[in-house]
């Protein structure tokens, strides 16, 4: 494991080639989560999230997604939290 955090991994294929890489740490994924746990605190900032969380769905689709199965689910629930943000009753 690197200094980093960051495991470096290397697979080998039947022809004998060897791919390496480093793979991700969840360090990065803290923002987020910490920012939509805040927003729970107040409807509007939970309506804001879920709407900014289901657009991000829907715009990484279009950026990474390759496969047929994320192109029907991906898009399909960021369009239902963006629902649920413009429909969902405040407490």
């Amino acid at each position: 494991m690197a200094a980093s955090g960051q495991a470096v991994t290397a697979l080998e294929g039947q022809n004998g080639a060897v791919a390496a890489g480093k793979t991700g740490t969840w360090r990065n994924c803290g923002t987020p989560i910490l920012l939509l746990i805040i927003s729970s605190r107040s409807p509007t900032a939970t309506r804001n999230a879920l709407a900014v969380l289901g657009v991000a769905l829907v715009v990484s689709t279009v950026i990474w997604v390759r496969s047929p199965t994320g192109w029907l689910v991906l898009p399909a629930l960021g369009m239902a939290i963006v629902g649920l943000a413009l429909r969902g009753s405040l407490p």
